[in-house]
């Protein structure tokens, strides 16, 4: 690992925190994590030669899809590295406002974190004997964090993390990290798998337990025949819910059928245009399509009628017009053909026979009502024959 570290023109820190930053995608399935990092801070000359925890954590963020391979990700991670040096007394709770605004008014840290130590965290002390107690899980500072060991020979990694998160055998997954990078670091961060094959199994049953095989006779041969087997076994379950309205699966399917009958009966082409707005009548027509053996075409009901529909009825000036096909644009083979266009000339306008003028509407008028002044103009309306 030192060796293939070196090659990659990195430190041990960075080859093992892009391995952590794997470890962390392929147990939560995040893609965007932003990690802790903890830095001396010890700056100054004062600094160094002092007693005291002058320690500060810093937050990491990393996309993991910007980079392709292990390598790439370890050479982001050391030039990030060398940024943060740069600004080891960062006071990350002082700049909540500019980092996080809308973190303002609570406290402001990562929910993980990961560290390096160039030696062994046990310690000996001359005619003692000293005993490590290991930290229940549930009182752990952070959701999950994870440490490396530098003992010279070998790197031991430490994992701690909420029971939640224990599940996911962090520390099984890093180790496979590690060993297929360290063997390929010019792999592809999408092939690295999280544990071997046989662990990959044993997770496989134990988060889909109730799965099975399933034989190809005993799937469905289409969505519409899905359904009604669906149907069939639960018909009084609620299917569809709309503005108050609501139909089970019985009922969905009953009506579905009807649909499916008419169109049998009077479609002939494969397509069958619906200009529907939405509710429960929008599902119960698509099932009848699909049952038909037919594809629907979905039209916009707020279109124009000529822009979406065969043929339309004549309307009235200020009504409606209403459809009598919703049948949209169809592929040459459908055998759909428009409706013949009229040759005829349209008959000349007839001219409208003189009318009398119509009197002003007058307003009725009281004793109470003012008089206009003599001379005055009459209000009168005009109307423009169109």
């Amino acid at each position: 690992m030192r060796r293939r570290a070196e090659e990659l023109g990195c430190t041990p820190f960075t080859f093992f925190l892009s391995a952590y930053l794997m470890t962390y995608a392929r147990t939560t399935g995040g893609r965007q994590p932003v990690v802790g990092i903890p830095v001396a801070n010890r700056q100054g000359l004062r600094q160094r030669a002092a007693f005291g925890y002058y320690v500060n954590t810093l937050p990491l963020g990393c996309d993991l899809t910007a980079h392709r391979t292990f390598a790439d990700l370890c050479r982001w991670a050391e030039a990030s590295k060398s940024e943060m040096l740069r600004h080891q007394g960062f006071d990350l709770s002082a700049h909540v406002h500019e980092v996080c605004p809308k973190a303002a008014g609570s406290p402001l840290s990562v929910d993980q974190a990961f560290t390096y130590y160039r030696q062994p965290l046990a310690f000996a002390l001359d005619g003692c004997e000293v005993e490590q107690l290991p930290l229940r899980r549930r009182m752990v500072k952070y959701p999950m964090s994870m440490n490396v060991e530098d003992l010279g020979d070998r790197f031991a990694v430490n994992a701690e993390c909420s029971d939640e998160h224990w599940h996911t055998r962090p520390l099984e997954v890093m180790r496979h990290v590690v060993t297929l990078v360290a063997a390929d670091p010019d792999r592809l961060l999408t092939s690295l798998p999280a544990l071997p094959a046989d662990a990959e199994r044993a997770l496989d049953a134990l988060v889909n337990a109730d799965a099975r095989p399933v034989a190809d006779d005993e799937l469905p041969g289409s969505l519409a025949d899905w359904f009604t087997r669906t149907a069939a076994a639960h018909a009084t379950r609620t299917a569809v819910v709309h503005e108050g309205t609501a139909l089970t699966y019985g009922l969905l399917d009953e009506l579905s059928d009807k649909v499916a009958a008419a169109l049998a009966a009077r479609a002939t082409g494969p397509y069958v245009g619906v200009a529907m707005r939405r509710g429960p009548e929008l599902i119960a027509v698509i099932l009848g399509v699909l049952k038909a053996g037919k594809a629907y075409v979905p039209l916009d009901p707020n279109s124009p009628p000529r822009a979406s529909a065969g043929s339309s009825t004549p309307s009235r000036r200020g009504s409606p017009s209403s459809r009598t096909s919703t049948a949209g644009p169809r592929p040459p083979d459908s055998g759909w053909t428009p409706p013949p266009r009229s040759r005829t000339p349209p008959a000349p306008a007839r001219a409208s026979a003189a009318r009398r003028p119509r009197r002003p509407p007058t307003t009725p008028r009281t004793s109470s009502s003012p008089r206009a002044p003599p001379g005055s103009p009459r209000a009168s309306r005009s109307r423009t024959g169109t």
